[in-house]
């Protein structure tokens, strides 16, 4: 059952938040401020619109920009999120020039608004519970006086939903089984829709009432499996099963193949 997490820190931090800023009253120049939220995303930065697994870490982007060019810009931001949440580091691979934070409180950004108007900070964050859940980002303070505040908060909504392997469409390495010869498979093995390499796997199959011992091999994202197709077993069908395991899931899949004469 998906559990809906009612955030109440969404209305307390906007009530609460108190504007600060890092520059004077009477600061030379201005420029407006703002902050998106964006996730799930994935290794290259591109909105996925997925579901994320319960206990695997996935991507989520708060991107900062400005209309000033003066070349040093500077905002600091809260980030909120359920509690039980856990933000970590070193689990995924960055996006190209990404920078990876697990700050949450007055994080403060810099970069150079004559070069570029926007800069991004990646989490990986691990949700606990199948949930609907809310990350939000506001601004508190800029080096600068932000001209609008209408767009200093950013939000996004996750939904969590248990993890679940599966196994995917088979490809055949060899062709259709036929009779005497070497069968190929190689099967993708799926978590939540990404693939992982399994843990372990067991291939089995079945010919003319025969148990056919079978070869498997693991790789990343997927495992491959071999027997050999009795000889005489031409206009008869072949059976196989595939399970693997990767932690604590476990998935397993049948197919159903005709057995054609050799070539």
């Amino acid at each position: 059952m998906q559990v809906r997490i009612v955030w109440t820190a969404v209305a307390a931090f906007t009530a609460a938040c108190v504007w600060a800023s890092l520059g004077a009253a009477g600061e030379r120049s201005s420029a407006n401020y703002g902050v998106r939220v964006v996730g799930p995303v994935d290794d290259a930065g591109r909105p996925t619109h997925r579901h994320v697994p319960v206990g695997v870490p996935f991507w989520l982007r708060v991107e900062l920009f400005t209309d000033g060019t003066d070349g040093a810009a500077s905002v600091s931001y809260d980030l909120y999120m359920p509690t039980d949440f856990k933000v970590v580091l070193g689990r995924l691979r960055l996006p190209n020039g990404a920078v990876a934070s697990s700050c949450l409180r007055a994080c403060t950004v810099g970069w150079n608004s004559a070069r570029s108007r926007r800069t991004f900070v990646y989490y990986a964050i691990v949700p606990p519970v199948p949930a609907e859940f809310m990350v939000a980002a506001r601004i508190v303070a800029t080096n600068h006086k932000d001209t609008h505040r209408n767009d200093d908060t950013g939000r996004t909504m996750i939904v969590a939903v248990r993890a679940r392997l599966a196994l995917g469409v088979p490809r055949l390495d060899s062709g259709t089984p036929a009779a005497g010869r070497p069968f190929e498979v190689t099967v993708p093995v799926l978590r939540a829709g990404t693939r992982v390499t399994p843990v372990s796997a067991r291939c089995l199959a079945t010919a003319l009432g025969r148990r056919l011992r079978g070869t498997a091999t693991r790789g990343r994202g997927r495992v491959g499996c071999s027997w050999v197709i009795p000889t005489g077993s031409a206009g008869t069908t072949l059976r196989t099963t595939v399970t693997v395991t990767a932690g604590s899931l476990r998935a397993q899949t049948s197919w159903v193949y005709a057995i054609r004469a050799p070539r």
